[in-house]
């Protein structure tokens, strides 16, 4: 048993959402299924007390006997259909024993809500699920054959079970609506992580970095106290012929993941476009903004790459600007790939600041 759980608490880390749900849902249902058994044997209603047996049986099968597999395969039918079947069976049994006073009818609404395991189902079958259970529910509430119990009890403990169910119900909505939001603002932080992050390195891209330096001054226009390091890898479309596009793509990988060291809090990183990277800092002296840059310099060149049989020995070329009081930074920008083209006519494999 708790090999089982184990095994299947391992694939659920890597499974779908709702899958997650579906087996937590199950694992809970079989829980509720236990504290009843054990309430309706108090109560001394043994035919209740069995089919709450059989309901626990089909809540551990569902785990054990066909959880891995429908993980595996995703095929999530089985288990559907039979916890679906079970939920309408065992609240229509307990309505009709105990009355609708009981509160019985108020699981039947939970398919209609969000049914077990129902990713891969037809619009219409759900649909056509859904609208069995309401009909299930509202005949319940209305039909002359749910008004009073068919076994011995007395009122308060009716009454008591009425609250108990409510509750449960109630709890279990609350679960899932929570559970729901949750998984919603991780779904859109991820969504809009992803269209702020390159692809191909994992840095931040050119939408992240314009959308960081909007949120930080109250002017769209002006930003101070900031620099940047303009970062563009040498020869870069000469080794991207002659090597090839794979080769091209290691390499500014393999640059990538080098500038990635330099990110903290004061500097951000990103993938300005093709073989350029741009490096922002906030409220960095210029002295060490230069020894930054030479300690990336020098470390890019002795980083070696091989495409092939041969290293090849990669070298970068940067233009460093700082963006001045009342300056923009597109301006500051410009200033710094002017630098950087001086640098390159200069022989590459250089620093320069903007004048």
């Amino acid at each position: 048993m708790e090999g089982s759980t184990v095994r299947i608490l391992k694939r659920l880390q890597s499974a779908h959402f709702y899958w997650k749900i579906g087996f937590l849902g199950i694992a809970a249902a079989g829980i509720i299924h236990l504290f009843f058994l054990a309430l309706f044997l108090y109560l001394d209603i043994p035919a209740l007390a069995a089919v709450n047996v059989l309901s626990v049986f089909i809540y551990w099968y569902s785990l054990y006997g066909l959880g891995t597999e429908a993980i595996e395969t995703g095929d999530d039918s089985t288990i559907g259909w039979l916890i679906y079947l079970e939920l309408i069976g065992h609240n229509l049994l307990a309505a009709w024993t105990l009355g609708r006073e009981a509160g019985f009818q108020y699981y039947i609404y939970i398919p209609a809500f969000l049914p077990f395991f129902i990713i891969n189902y037809p619009k219409n079958l759900y649909i056509l699920r859904t609208m069995v259970v309401l009909s299930l529910a509202l005949f319940i509430d209305y039909s002359s054959l749910f008004s009073f119990p068919k076994v011995p009890i007395d009122p308060s403990s009716l009454k008591l079970l009425h609250h108990i169910n409510l509750f449960i119900f109630l709890l279990t909505l609350s679960g899932l609506n929570y559970l729901y939001a949750v998984h919603e603002r991780s779904h859109h932080s991820n969504l809009k992580d992803n269209s702020f992050k390159d692809p191909m390195t994992g840095l931040f891209n050119r939408r992240y970095l314009q959308n960081l330096l909007d949120s930080s001054r109250p002017e769209k226009s002006r930003l101070f106290p900031h620099s940047l390091i303009l970062v563009d890898i040498d020869r870069f479309k000469i080794v991207n012929d002659t090597f090839g596009h794979n080769c091209g793509d290691r390499i500014i990988a393999h640059v990538s993941k080098l500038l990635q060291r330099y990110t903290s809090e004061e500097v951000t990183v990103t993938r300005w476009g093709g073989d350029e990277f741009l490096l922002l800092f906030r409220f960095i002296h210029t002295t060490r903004l230069k020894e930054i840059a030479e300690s990336l310099r020098h470390l890019i060149e002795k980083n070696q790459i091989k495409c092939g049989e041969e290293p090849l020995k990669i070298t970068i070329t940067l233009g460093i600007a700082t963006i001045e009081n009342g300056e923009s930074f597109e301006e500051a920008l410009q200033r710094a790939d002017a630098a950087l083209y001086r640098g390159k006519k200069a022989g590459r494999n250089r620093t320069v600041f903007s004048e």
